[in-house]
């Protein structure tokens, strides 16, 4: 937990099926889960990523990265659009959550993990591209908490985020929960979004974040079904900052549509 990794110049390309059914599941085109300080420069991905099957805990999923705890930066990656991640009929398990981002799924970084602080590195990213589609086809029970989905990442907490000069062209589409898993909601809350879906610094003393010169070109498309709220927006979901510092440098564009025709009771 104390070192860290470097990617410089790779490309995943290889088409990752997954059909799981076990404890939380952690999936990435380069890394699943990881407890080191991570650095992807120059770095693409360009074939797809499909999920199926169920977990008994959180599922995240990312291009690159699926759950970190210490600080990940991407500088000058890229998704292809080839480099799609579908999530097919997926179900987890009460109380727990679906994150799923083009780079990376779920950022839980906390403030105090020197590995973070001493690099420099919160959760970072700068001009990263996603080409690629996100389809959510995911069933969930009432009491599950969050999906969040976004061309970026899908959730970052507790220390923040940096996403500067960042764009999204892929089609990010959560779908209706299938009505064979007996299923009625994707999940209480969802939070769907161009770039980043949920930003959620909790943490007293996290680093200021930072969101500028995002944009949005891909369509938003939500046919899904919450029990409780939806969190819908060309660049973000849900941004709800509840520590001691404020978004700063909001500069941002959404061109792309969004199409809502689900529900929420």
């Amino acid at each position: 937990g104390s070192g860290f990794a470097t990617f410089n110049g790779c490309t995943s390309g290889c088409t990752i099926n997954v059909n799981s059914a076990c404890q939380s599941v952690h999936f990435g085109g380069f890394v699943g889960t990881s407890g080191s300080t991570m650095f992807f420069d120059d770095c693409k991905r360009n074939a797809p990523l499909t999920v199926a099957g169920s977990a008994n805990g959180d599922l995240s999923v990312g291009g690159f990265a699926g759950y970190f705890s210490y600080g990940i930066k991407f500088t000058n990656c890229e998704n292809t659009a080839n480099a799609t991640i579908k999530i097919s009929s997926v179900t987890v398990s009460d109380d727990n959550n679906y994150y799923i981002g083009g780079f990376a799924a779920y950022s839980n970084v906390k403030p105090a993990n020197s590995a973070s602080v001493a690099y420099g590195n919160m959760t970072t990213f700068q001009n990263c591209t996603n080409n690629g589609n996100i389809t959510v086809d995911a069933a969930a029970g009432t009491n599950n908490d969050y999906l969040a989905v976004a061309g970026i990442i899908g959730r970052a907490n507790r220390e923040g985020a940096k996403l500067i000069d960042c764009d999204n062209y892929g089609t990010i589409t959560i779908l209706s929960p299938s009505t064979s898993s007996g299923k009625t909601y994707n999940a209480k809350v969802v939070c769907q979004g161009g770039l980043i879906g949920l930003l959620a610094t909790t943490d007293a003393g996290h680093q200021t974040d930072v969101l500028s010169n995002l944009t949005n070109y891909g369509k938003i498309r939500f046919f899904g079904k919450a029990s409780d709220t939806s969190h819908i927006g060309g660049v973000g979901g849900l941004l709800s900052d509840t520590g001691t510092t404020n978004c700063s440098s909001f500069v941002n564009e959404s061109t792309g549509a969004i199409l809502l025709s689900g529900t929420v009771n």
